[in-house]
């Protein structure tokens, strides 16, 4: 049986890919179904089988973000380890150890007979999915694209600044505030976090006025220039986009 957890868990792109076959028709996915129909399918197994191998509502919780279940704007766009991490705010750090647990019984359930799926509940799980699909799509997560710009080397980062919201300076009379670099030219300094912001400002002196808008916008107003990159947490391990390469995002 597939790792339904990781990753996006249930969400993933390749889900349909992922349960093709005999696996798929053991939980009851149908060829032809629409990528909402077969979320819904494969989510009411992994809830069902959740609710066999434990009656503990908080129990259900950590399976859920596990499995990434819910159609929660906060948690649908993180990968497993960040889901769990966000739910053990308000739990503890146990949630760790008590997600792999479940999901080690949740996978045996599922390889072993399984329910036939309601149809009536399937339907409207199925509209349920494909309406949360047509919803803008939520920003990447802060503490998801800060680990990001600190482990990643390749390109894979394109990908999610522009969905992420982004923090930077501006003037007192709404100018965006860009410092110029002997190694980058000018550029944009731009943080994955309002504290990253701040600690930069207090480095650097500046009592400049913090604002913040989505990484796609910032990216626009960059490309309309065309003179100034993007260095992105310049503080530590971040990286830079130069004119170029900003254009290209």
């Amino acid at each position: 049986m597939v790792e339904l957890h990781r990753g996006l868990g249930v969400r993933r792109a390749d889900l349909a890919l992922a349960v093709a076959g005999p696996i798929g028709a053991r939980l009851g996915v149908r060829r032809g179904d629409s990528p909402a129909a077969v979320l819904a399918v494969v989510s009411w197994q992994v809830a069902a089988a959740g609710e066999r191998v434990t009656a503990n509502p908080v129990g259900r919780r950590v399976l859920a973000a596990a499995y990434n279940l819910r159609r929660d704007p906060e948690l649908t766009s993180l990968g497993y380890a960040e889901r769990l991490a966000v739910l053990a705010r308000s739990l503890s750090d146990s949630v760790h150890a008590a997600a792999s647990l479940l999901v080690e019984r949740v996978s045996a359930e599922l390889a072993g007979p399984l329910p036939v799926p309601p149809a009536a509940e399937i339907e409207a799980l199925t509209w349920l999915e494909a309406e949360y699909a047509k919803a803008p799509e939520p920003p990447v997560a802060a503490s998801l694209l800060t680990r990001l710009v600190a482990e990643t080397t390749g390109s894979v980062l394109d990908e999610f600044v522009p969905k992420g919201e982004l923090h930077f300076a501006m003037s007192a009379d709404g100018a965006l505030v860009t410092v110029e670099t002997r190694d980058f030219g000018e550029c944009l300094c731009a943080f994955t976090s309002a504290e990253l912001l701040a600690e930069y400002q207090a480095a650097v002196g500046s009592s400049d006025v913090p604002a913040a808008a989505p990484g796609h916008r910032l990216i626009e107003v960059l490309r309309s220039d065309g003179a100034v990159g993007l260095a992105l947490n310049p503080l530590g391990r971040g990286r830079h986009w130069s004119p170029a390469r900003v254009a290209a995002l």
